[in-house]
C-alpha cells in the first residue's frame, strides 16, 4: 500500500533537542560575550540591530504587520524543475507547468471537429448566447449512433461521450467531451506525459475531455468545489490539470480559475489562462470558474492567428487531464473511478493486471 504524500517543509526539520541544544549555546554565547565587554559578530555587522528599545520595537512591528496587513499572495507561475513545482502544489495546492507546442497538436483538430459535429446532429443546435443549447446529458459520438454528422468517422481518432448539467456548481452552457476509449484518450496522451513527467510521484492520466463554454457563466452559475471529494481520497493522489486552447488569449478579468489557496487564509485568488502553460491543482483544492459574459469571448482568435478554428470562434475551451496515483493495493481507487462516473466519464484506467479489486 502506498500512502498518501505529506506536505513537506523545504529543509527538514531538526530534532527538538539539537534546536533546544543550539538556542542554548547561543544564548551562553552571548552572556559570556557581555560579561567581559564584548559585542557578537552580529552585534558588529554594519546595519544589524543590537537588542535594545529599537531592536525590540522592530521585532513587533514586524508581528503587527504579518497580522494586521492584509496577505499578499503570489500567483504561481511556471516551474520546469520538479522540486519547486511539487512544492508549489504542496504548499499551495496548485503549480503551473509549461506544455510543449508539440504536444498540444493533436488537440485542437479534435475538438474543433466535435464541436462542429454538434452543432449539425439533431436535436443540437448552435449556442444563441442565451446558454440554452440544448445538448443531451449524454451522446455518443460514435459514427455508429449517427449523432454527430456524416463524415465524422472518417477522421475522429476513438469515440467521445458528451456530459452537460453536470450539478449546481456549473453553468448550463458548459459540455465535457469525454475521450470514451484507449484511442481517443490517446490524442490526449502526448500533453498528458508532459504533465506527468513534471509530476512525478507515479501520477498517470485516467481521464480526460475537452471542457467547452459558450454564451456566458453567471456568478450565480459557478460554485466553489473540489474534484475529488470523498473522504477516501486523500490529498495529494488525485490532481486534475487544465490546459487552454482557445481562445489564444483570454480575457483579463473573466473566464480564468477562481481558487481558494492552502496558504492565504481562506482568501481566493485568480490564476490566468495562459497558451501553452497547464494549470494543475490539487482534487482537495477549491475552485470554480471566473463568471464571464457572453460577448467576452467573441471576436477572439484561436491559436494560428485570425479566422484558425472557425468552429470554436466564440467559444471557451480547455483540455481537462484527470490525473491520480493508482498503485494496485491503492485503497482510494474505486472512490476515484467513483467519482469520474459521477461526472459522466467513462472508467478507462486499468492495473497492470487488467483486474480491478472490488
Amino acid at each position: 500500500m502506498v500512502a498518501p504524500l505529506e506536505r513537506t517543509p523545504l529543509h527538514p526539520p531538526r530534532p527538538a533537542a539539537m534546536v533546544q541544544g543550539i538556542a542554548d549555546a547561543a544564548r551562553r554565547s552571548r552572556l559570556a560575550h557581555a560579561a567581559v565587554g564584548m559585542t557578537t559578530r552580529s552585534q558588529r555587522r554594519p546595519g544589524k540591530l543590537a537588542a535594545g528599545p529599537w531592536g525590540h520595537m522592530a521585532i513587533l512591528l514586524g508581528i503587527l504587520r504579518k497580522r494586521l496587513l492584509p496577505h499578499r499572495h503570489q500567483t504561481p507561475r511556471p516551474r520546469r524543475r520538479r522540486r519547486t513545482l511539487l512544492r508549489d502544489l504542496h504548499t499551495t495546492g496548485l503549480a503551473v507547468v509549461v506544455v510543449p507546442p508539440k504536444a498540444m497538436l493533436p488537440l485542437l483538430p479534435v475538438v474543433e471537429g466535435l464541436c462542429s459535429a454538434a452543432a449539425q446532429a439533431d436535436g443540437v443546435e448552435e449556442s444563441d448566447g442565451s446558454g440554452e443549447d440544448g445538448f443531451d446529458k449524454v451522446t455518443d459520438f460514435d459514427d455508429e449512433e449517427g449523432d454527430v454528422g456524416e463524415g465524422i468517422d472518417d477522421w475522429m481518432p476513438g469515440s467521445f461521450l458528451r456530459s452537460c448539467g453536470l450539478n449546481t456548481a456549473f453553468p448550463e452552457s458548459m459540455a465535457w467531451y469525454w475521450a470514451a476509449d484507449q484511442e481517443a484518450l490517446d490524442v490526449f496522451r502526448p500533453a498528458a506525459d508532459a504533465i506527468c513527467a513534471s509530476l512525478g510521484q507515479g501520477y498517470e492520466l485516467i481521464g480526460a475531455s475537452f471542457v467547452v463554454a459558450s454564451g456566458e457563466c453567471k456568478d450565480s452559475e459557478a460554485a466553489m468545489h473540489v474534484d475529488f471529494g470523498p473522504p477516501a481520497i486523500p490529498e495529494q493522489v488525485a490532481a486534475t490539470a487544465l490546459l487552454p486552447l482557445h481562445p489564444e488569449v483570454f480575457p483579463d478579468l473573466e473566464g480564468n480559475l477562481e481558487w481558494v489557496p492552502w496558504d492565504n487564509e481562506g482568501r481566493v485568488a485568480v490564476q490566468p489562462y495562459l497558451a501553452g502553460q497547464a494549470v494543475i491543482f490539487d482534487g482537495k483544492l477549491p475552485h470554480r470558474t471566473q463568471p464571464f459574459l457572453a460577448s467576452s469571448f467573441a471576436g477572439r482568435s484561436g491559436i494560428g492567428g485570425e479566422g484558425s478554428h472557425e468552429a470554436l470562434q466564440g467559444l471557451r475551451v480547455l483540455a481537462s487531464f484527470s490525473l491520480a496515483r493508482m498503485p494496485q493495493d491503492a485503497p482510494w481507487i474505486s472512490a476515484v473511478n467513483g467519482v469520474l462516473k459521477s461526472q459522466g466519464a467513462p472508467v478507462l484506467w486499468k492495473p497492470p493486471s487488467g483486474k480491478l479489486k472490488e
